[in-house]
């Protein structure tokens, strides 16, 4: 009796265990990592596989990049912005760099989108070759992550350069997220962004 009781209490804790998924109770599931294509990344600088966005580009025809380029940057920067195209985005970022927009809710491009934008000033240095590069851009659920790497070029030129990247999220649903930019596989950067339902 005993024996049939204890192999029916271990039966029972299996059961338990595996409706619990199986993970020692721990039944948090696990959150997709959405991978962003570097092909649909916007940079301010040389790197194959992303796309360039420089100043005097036909994507940017208000002038936006132009005026981010007049405003002196100091620390790196990390925020979302509201636009239908990287002009817009532009557009948007300058508010948020220029300090005329503060960076915990997204700045708007003034055109009505309901699309996101992760944007990421990473520094002012020389132009050639290039100092930075970007690694991979990823979502997994209410956290948005940009990896960098520091290319620390042994030959570089000596003018100013700002490395500014754009990255398109699409829509994002109504909530707080956590923005995260990792350099050389530690985390540099982070802050915590709301957004608001559209």
């Amino acid at each position: 009796m005993r024996n049939t009781l204890s192999r029916a209490t271990v039966v029972v804790g299996l059961m338990l265990a595996l409706a619990a998924g199986g993970r020692g109770g721990d039944s948090e599931p696990k959150v997709k990592v959405e991978k962003i294509p570097l092909k649909s990344v916007y940079v301010s600088f040389e790197q194959e596989g992303t796309k360039a966005f420089k100043r005097g580009s036909k994507d940017d025809p208000d002038g936006a990049l132009e005026a981010i380029w007049d405003i002196v940057l100091r620390e790196r920067q990390l925020f979302l912005v509201r636009a239908v195209k990287v002009g817009g985005a532009a557009k948007a970022a300058r508010k948020g760099l220029s300090g005329e927009h503060k960076g915990d809710a997204p700045a708007g491009a003034d055109d009505g989108s309901a699309d996101y934008w992760l944007v990421a000033y990473l520094g002012t240095k020389g132009s050639e070759l290039p100092a930075y590069s970007v690694l991979s851009a990823e979502r997994q659920g209410r956290v948005i992550r940009l990896r960098v790497e520091d290319t620390k070029p042994k030959l570089v030129s000596r003018d100013r350069h700002q490395y500014l990247v754009w990255v398109p999220l699409g829509r994002l649903p109504a909530g707080r997220y956590s923005l995260e930019l990792y350099e050389d596989g530690e985390k540099d950067l982070a802050r915590e962004v709301a957004v608001k339902p559209k």
